[in-house]
This record gives C-alpha cells, structure tokens and sequence, in this order.
C-alpha cells in the first residue's frame, strides 16, 4: 500500500463547438453550440445551440432564404438526478423544415429522465408537446401534439461510439394524442438492432449489420402528421438515395412516407495506418404506406464506398453510394459527410 496524493481541478466551465455535413440532394448544415457546465454547482449543464441546412439547395443563391431551414434549441441536463444514473433532461426548440415531402413550422418542448440500469441496459421515458403548421401538397394543417416517448436500449458491445464486435439493441415506442384539426390519436414503434463481428482480431477488420423496422398500426396514413410517418432515404439509411426517397412516390416523384419501414445495412469496416480506414456498404429499405410491408414493392438496394478519418471524438465520415436499382427521378449517386460511422 503506498499513500497517494490527488489534485483535482475543474475544466473550464465554457465550449463552443461547430460543425458541418453536406448531401448532394440537401446541400450543405452548419451548427454550432455554447455549453455551460456546472451551471449551479451540482454538474448540471445548458446548451444553446443553432443550425442552418439546405444551404446551396436554392437557399442562400435564392432570391430570398425561403428554401433554407434552421433550428435553434436550448438544452438541460440534470444529472443524477433524485437517485444516481438517472439524468432529467429539458429542451425547448424552434425549427423550420424544408423538404420535398413537406415544409414544416414547429415549437417543440421536451422533458424526460434518462437512466442507465446497469452497463448494458439503458431507458428512457419523457414528454413531447408540438406545435407545427406543416404545407404538404398544397394544403397547410396544424398539429398540436402531445407525447410520451418511451426507450430500452441493450448494448453488448465492447465501445459506444466505435464498436468493433458485440451487439445492440433499440426499442421505442412513443404514443400521440392530437389536439389540432385532425385530431386522431397514434403510436410509433420501432425497432433496431445492430451487429458487429471482429474479422481479424485486433479491432481493424470489423463486419457490421443493420436492422431496422417501424410501424404506425391502427391509423391511416393522412390522419398522421407528415413529419411522424416513416421514410427510407439518406445518409443514416438507404444510401445512393436521397433522403426519404426510398419508398412511395407520387407521380411527380415526391415520397410521400409511410406507416411501416424496413432497413437492412452490412458494412465492412478497414483501419488503414493509425488514422484512416475505408469501408464498403450495401444499404436495402423502403417505407410501405399499408398496415403490413408490401413485399411485392421492391425495397431500394444502394452500395457504395468510404473513407473514414479516425479523431479522439469519433471517425469523419465520407461515403459515396450509389443506387442500384434506380427509378425515374432518383440520383445517380449520394455523398455524404458527416461525423461518426452511419451505425
């Protein structure tokens, strides 16, 4: 036994941090936040952040920045709050969404509790209250909605942010009533599992897959605000695709989502030296607009290649798919930059 001294000294209580990601459907998104920790003595911390997108996508060369969205957020993070591992958090936001599938105004506030049971299980529960005045088609509704999401997540691997073997899995299920025009109460479910096999030892070849699927039972499809239903399409899902264009279309190629998603991704994941890696992918999905999948609808296969650029924060991320079975109107490849592997 030997005698140890520690000295201990708060960081400083300031960041500001930015970031930047470009899709060729969507153009480039900068952001940036300033973090307050330790706001009153006890850990807590606020996060003022903001985010323009779409820019380049007829935004800031427009006449007007009417094609250009942005969002602005505070956030608060009580951790260990009433017993230890459970965080309350709070977030207040104002948005606005510019896609093909819809335009959306919303305020949205958010509180919850996030707990960790142990080192493998995690849940989460909260409430969500929105306002949003969405135009889709031509028509303009309002939504005021109030929900209650719920989460498990049971994560076997071996490293959050950059597993190389083990396995996880999501479940959540948030249920809404309406209180605007529509009017029609429903329940998103969805569920995600994710794998991950070390080839070689060492963590340098590592084999990851993907499975997604999703459902909004009991209400049709123009009962549920556009921003809730399920799309396929992106950088986080079917790449090679843009973003929610891997599913129904109508005829002038504007998806129109769905009640019911499913996805699949395999990737192979290659450290090159101490700082680079390449990967190969196969995306597969589609969302499905009836009560079950519709398997005589093909689902959308894109492939592709990447380059990844190890930090202490997580990898930098550039992917370029391309759509293998592509329809009228659909690009002839995406690139996508980001930070941290796509799952």
């Amino acid at each position: 036994e030997l005698p140890i001294a520690v000295e201990l000294k708060d960081r400083a209580p300031r960041t500001i941090g930015f970031g930047v990601g470009y899709e060729t459907r969507r153009g480039f998104a900068v952001n940036g936040y300033w973090l307050h920790r330790n706001l009153f003595g006890q850990a807590e911390s606020v996060k003022l952040s903001a985010e323009i997108n779409n820019i380049g996508r007829g935004g800031i060369n427009s006449r007007s920045l009417g094609n250009t969205g942005f969002a602005v957020s505070a956030a608060f993070l009580k951790p260990d709050w009433w017993i230890a591992g459970q965080d309350a958090t709070g977030k207040f936001e104002l948005l606005r969404e510019i896609l093909d599938t819809y335009r959306r105004r919303a305020t949205v506030l958010q509180g919850g509790l996030d707990r960790r049971i142990s080192q493998e299980w995690r849940v989460t529960a909260g409430f969500n209250l929105e306002y949003s005045i969405i135009e889709r088609f031509g028509v303009t509704r309002n939504y005021e909605l109030l929900g209650f999401p719920l989460g498990a997540t049971w994560d076997m691997t071996d490293n959050e942010l950059e597993p190389t073997k083990g396995w996880r899995l999501a479940a959540k299920l948030t249920p809404y009533v309406d209180f605007g025009e529509v009017g029609k109460p429903f329940a998103i479910v969805r569920l995600t599992g994710s794998g991950y096999v070390d080839v070689l030892g060492g963590g340098r070849t590592v084999l990851a897959g993907r499975a997604s699927i999703g459902s909004i039972p009991g209400v049709r499809t123009d009962a549920i605000p556009p921003d809730k239903l399920f799309y396929a399409g992106g950088g986080g899902s079917v790449r090679g695709f843009a973003y929610q264009s891997a599913g129904p279309r109508d005829a002038f190629y504007t998806p129109i989502g769905g009640a019911r998603v499913l996805e699949g991704s395999i990737e192979l994941r290659q450290r090159i030296g101490e700082s680079f890696g390449a990967v190969i992918f196969v995306d597969v999905g589609s969302a499905y607009p009836g009560k079950i999948p519709d398997f005589s609808i093909m689902p959308r296969v894109g492939a592709g290649i990447g380059a990844r650029y190890y930090t202490d924060f997580g990898p930098i991320r550039v992917d370029v798919g391309f759509p293998i079975n592509r329809r009228a109107g659909d690009d002839r490849f995406g690139l996508y930059i980001s930070l941290g592997q796509a799952f």
